[in-house]
């Protein structure tokens, strides 16, 4: 494996995590001077990452001045710090006010194991201590972008329940589908698509809702 990054202990608000050294690009990346409103959860999407692909991935490939989450969580619950606070992420599209946490590991088929979940819960809970904002995930997070515009989480209940929640894959492209049908501007039709079950199937087998 190329070794592109190195691991310093520290600390975030007296919790203990991993800092990655790595290679950045600090004119690439926009101050965030704002409070924060917002923790948004990802997963890996298709295929489990190691740290070095979202280095290769987002650094390298997309050129982006770093990763893109602030913070990782790896298979063994390890917990990473992954790009600055004082920056704006690059995970959840407009990206102001929101703090990007992303599991390693795809959760699209199988569920967290219990060190990961251990670290998600233990460090939202004392991030949101910190913080007194909500956590949510990234497709709950895109449609709440997206209802802001179009109203759909009052005007229509049980298909944003099916896509905050999602229970299937299957299920939520359906549900997607008929949210299609509601509207017929380019711009709509561009965010629905866009929609992903992220932080995946499995992710949300193993979590409360409330």
């Amino acid at each position: 494996m190329n070794k592109t990054c190195a691991f310093q202990e520290t600390e975030f608000h007296g919790w203990p995590l991993l800092k990655i050294n790595y290679p950045q690009d600090v004119s690439r990346l926009e101050p965030h001077p704002q409070p924060y409103r917002r923790i948004v959860v990802h997963h890996a999407g298709s295929v489990d990452y190691t740290i070095e692909d979202l280095i290769g991935l987002h650094r390298e490939k997309l050129g982006w001045g770093a990763i893109g989450y602030h913070f990782l969580i790896g298979s063994a619950g390890e917990l990473y710090y992954a790009r600055d606070l004082r920056f704006k992420g690059a995970h959840a599209y407009p990206n102001t006010g929101k703090i990007g946490i992303s599991f390693l590991r795809s959760f699209e088929e199988k569920e967290p194991n219990e060190r990961e979940l251990a670290t998600w819960t233990t460090f939202t809970k004392h991030l949101t201590e910190q913080l007194p904002i909500p956590v949510v995930g990234h497709n709950q997070d895109q449609f709440l972008e997206l209802s802001k515009r179009y109203g759909l989480v009052a005007d229509y209940p049980e298909l944003a329940q099916r896509l905050l929640i999602p229970k299937s894959r299957e299920d939520f492209e359906q549900a997607k589908q008929q949210l299609h049908r509601l509207h017929d501007t380019f711009e709509y039709h561009q965010l629905i698509t866009k929609l992903k079950t992220c932080p995946g199937i499995g992710f949300y087998r193993r979590m409360p809702h409330g």
